[in-house]
């Protein structure tokens, strides 16, 4: 070897031998002695780098993120942005990489991700890469909001043989949008629907989360499972699992042997009918026709037939019919015969036009008590029916006026209807009398043939009376008060009421109300018209809402000189008037008067011992009531019926209370039916009346006795014997001579517009049936007298005087209602208003 190939081969065995020593160092401990060793040189990264920032806007499924990055002029190839994963330690590979393109004067960025899970807790971090290295800020958290998709699975409609129609229903929580995918997966067995063997088919979108999707090319006869589904960011929401059978595949022949077809030229009252027939010549004499009814099914027993002697083009054939009935739908079908059988193809329908048109003019000539209806009437088509009437029908309730009036066995409530003769131009009018003073009437013109084949009506309009005038004093009525007296029943016990007699020479009714003068002029601003005309609509009510007329009232009088009694008054200052209204409940402006100071009574002893608290049980269920004065000798106020541990609903409200009796003639405390008040129910959104009423067992159903809530029938009174009070429940006679007692008695609601009866408490009400209720004081003898009566209740003002009625009459069993409680209110405290109006039920 030459010399300068031997030096070359020395120095690179030299260089090999100091690369293994440097190594092999390197994994040694760092040598130690007084001489430490030099640390290397680290060229200092630039300080604070990378920074991360903060979240802001945090939903479900996205997030907003922030960072800085301070570059070096140094730096030429870079790229920044947020690392976001579920991994707290994540590299830039486990995460979801947020590269930004933009970066602020300060430095500063922000990336926005929608790619999240709802409710999941994320570390995110900002990052820089350059030379080939990533830096990292701080690491840094948050959490995604909850997230609500709920997915309803809707009944199929539209099901043949081979299609159907899907339908569902999606709500998503602050986040539904146009992003969300609704659709459906379906299979033929429940098993493949859940184990990912399904079919899916995306929905189509409507409006509030609506979704439906029509499918087709299904198996015949075949039962198909299918849930409704939605997906928002890849998470997907299932409906519960619905079912259905396709039906039987129908066959369609290759030719139709008849065939219906849709019919033309209708009118009023004709219309071609058109059919297609095609017969073979095997078949040999055919008879062609239609079956024609106003049955939705025509068949040989309910329509009439219409034979057709010839076939025409193409097969077809046709038949005029003529008579109709106007603004009737007819269903027809075309039939083949042959051999004796018959044929048919599909029934269709049509709908003949109206024959009149009718027009509703303004009314004129109004005064407080009548006024002059106008209208017109159009014959369309010539209708060969019986002569034709017209006029007009008018009330002051719309629905007695509606078209439904033409479907009732009996005229609604205040419907009257006149008839007008017709002028040569169509036109007609009608003078609407004995209406009330400012009220409000609604009316249409009628057009009807005589045979009540056909008829219609005019557009609904209105009209408002005037107010009334003046007002008559008759110098030759008189009314007159003649003080409290007693009242023999026919049973021999006696009653005490407020008699008045009355001298009426008018040829109409009247009723009797009582006021003070301080209520005229409070509520009626010293106006008795408005009092007269507000106590007319309050009977007018009255009568609809009991289905009678205002002549059939308790109360309502008619001519001649009549002697009554009426239920106690409280003590004050009262005027009596006599009203005169029309058997249509009219106020004519014609009325009587009188003066009548009623003065309380000193308190007797036996009125004073029932004032206090008393304990009423049955021995099982018990409740407290306080019963204080309201007028002495005559009437008290009792609190607290219904109240107490074993009552579901407390009827303790300001308004729940109700009047009890005292009768001198026994000394004894006597509960009877009454009306407490009428308010606006919200929970029905009707009127409603509370009242105190008792019940009774008749051929083992449970009645509600009205009748004696509109007479002030007594329910129960007390007796004493050895010291104990015991409720004795009263006994009547029905129509048909059964004699029953009540069960029990408490608070009633009837909500107008069910027509149906409710109470509040199901269970802890005292019963008298096979046991026996007992009064027990609460409070001592020196007590008893010092409860004060609550303030005088607005139900104590404009008095409607009951007719006292003899303690022996026979209750009507007609008028006796069925109780009902309803499940949907089943022991239900219905809600009471304050605001109370004087209707009467």
């Amino acid at each position: 070897m030459k010399k300068d190939s031997l030096d070359r081969f020395f120095k690179v065995i030299a260089l090999l031998l100091m690369v293994v020593i440097l190594a092999d160092c390197n994994k040694r401990e760092p040598y130690n002695n007084s001489e430490p060793e030099p640390e290397p040189i680290i060229t200092p990264e630039p300080k604070e780098m990378v920074i991360t920032g903060e979240v802001s806007s945090i939903s479900a499924f996205s997030a907003t993120m922030s960072g800085t990055v301070n570059l070096t002029s140094d730096m030429k190839d870079f790229k920044f942005g947020i690392l976001v994963s579920e991994k707290e330690d994540a590299r830039i590979n486990e995460g979801i990489d947020l590269e930004s393109k933009e970066l602020s004067s300060q430095n500063s960025f922000s990336v926005t991700t929608d790619r999240l899970k709802p409710d999941t807790q994320y570390y995110f971090k900002a990052y820089l890469h350059t030379g080939g290295l990533y830096r990292y800020g701080e690491i840094k958290s948050f959490k995604t909001s909850a997230f609500e998709l709920s997915v309803i699975t809707q009944k199929e409609t539209d099901v043949t043989s081979k299609t159907v129609t899907f339908n569902g229903k999606v709500t998503v929580d602050n986040e539904f949008s146009s992003a969300t995918e609704v659709g459906f997966r379906y299979a033929t067995s429940q098993e493949d629907l859940t184990s990912g063997k399904d079919k899916y088919t995306k929905g189509e979108k409507g409006e509030n989360g609506i979704f439906s999707k029509s499918l087709e090319g299904l198996t015949p006869e075949t039962t198909y499972f299918y849930r409704a589904c939605a997906t928002y960011n890849n998470l997907e929401i299932f409906g519960e699992i619905r079912s259905f059978t396709t039906d039987k595949e129908e066959v369609p022949a290759p030719q139709e042997l008849i065939i219906t077809l849709e019919a033309t030229s209708v009118t009023a009252v004709t219309a071609t009918l058109v059919g297609e027939a095609h017969p073979t010549s095997e078949l040999g004499s055919v008879l062609l026709g239609f079956l024609v009814s106003d049955n939705a099914e025509p068949d040989r027993s309910n329509s009439t037939d219409y034979p057709v002697m010839e076939m025409g083009k193409q097969n077809q054939f046709k038949a005029n019919i003529n008579n109709l009935i106007p603004k009737t739908r007819y269903y027809y079908k075309a039939y083949i015969q042959y051999h004796g059988l018959y044929h048919y193809g599909e029934t269709l329908s049509f709908e003949t036009s109206e024959a009149l048109k009718l027009t509703t003019g303004a009314a004129s000539d109004i005064t407080h008590e009548s006024a002059k209806l106008n209208g017109s009437v159009t014959i369309l088509y010539d209708y060969p029916s019986a002569p034709l009437v017209t006029g007009f029908i008018y009330s002051r309730y719309p629905e007695s006026v509606a078209d439904e009036v033409l479907d009732l066995d009996e005229p609604p409530t205040d419907f009257h209807a006149i008839v007008c003769d017709r002028n040569a131009d169509g036109s007609f009018s009608g003078k609407a009398e004995d209406l009330s003073p400012n009220s409000l009437y609604y009316y249409r013109p009628y057009a009807f043939y005589l045979d009540d084949s056909y008829g219609e009506f005019g557009e609904i309009k209105t009209f408002k009376t005037l107010e009334m005038t003046g007002l008559q004093e008759v110098s030759d009525w008189s009314i007159t008060y003649g003080g409290r007296k007693n009242l023999t029943n026919s049973d021999g016990s006696v009653s005490v009421g407020e008699a008045f007699s009355f001298k009426y020479t008018g040829s109409n009714y009247f009723f009797v109300r009582t006021v003070t003068t301080k209520e005229i002029n409070e509520t009626y601003n010293g106006d008795i018209k408005s009092l007269f005309e507000k106590e007319a609509s309050n009977l007018a009510d009255r009568a609809k809402n009991k289905g009678t007329s205002i002549t059939q009232l308790t109360g309502v009088f008619d001519k001649g000189t009549t002697s009554t009694y009426f239920d106690l008054l409280f003590h004050n200052n009262y005027i009596a008037f006599m009203i005169e209204i029309t058997k249509e409940g009219t106020v004519t402006g014609n009325y009587a008067k009188t003066p009548c100071n009623v003065v309380e009574e000193t308190p007797s002893g036996g009125f004073l011992r029932w004032l206090g608290r008393w304990k009423i049980s049955d021995g099982s269920s018990s409740f407290y009531v306080d019963i204080s004065s309201c007028e002495a000798n005559y009437l008290y106020y009792v609190n607290g019926w219904e109240t107490g541990s074993g009552i579901s609903y407390q009827m303790n409200g300001s308004e729940d209370w109700f009047f009890a009796r005292y009768r001198k003639e026994d000394g004894m405390l006597y509960f009877y039916g009454q009306d407490i008040e009428s308010y606006y129910d919200s929970d029905f959104k009707s009127n409603a009346d509370k009242v105190f009423a008792g019940e009774y067992i008749y051929n083992g159903n449970t009645y509600l006795d009205v009748e004696g809530v509109d007479n002030l029938y007594d329910i129960a009174h007390s007796k004493v014997k050895d010291g104990v009070v015991t409720l004795i429940p009263e006994s009547f006679s029905l129509e048909d001579g059964a004699t029953v007692s009540y069960s029990l008695m408490r608070y009633f609601e009837y909500v107008y517009n069910t027509q149906k009866w409710y109470h509040y408490n199901s269970s802890g009400i005292p019963i008298f049936t096979n046991k026996t209720v007992t009064m027990s004081p609460v409070s001592s003898s020196s007590q008893l007298s010092s409860f004060k009566a609550p303030a005088m209740h607005n139900r104590t003002r404009t008095r409607s005087l009951h007719v006292l009625q003899d303690k022996g009459s026979v209750r009507k069993g007609k008028a006796l209602y069925q109780y009902k409680n309803p499940n949907s209110h089943s022991g239900m405290r219905l809600p009471c208003p304050t605001s109370v109006s004087s209707t009467a039920r």
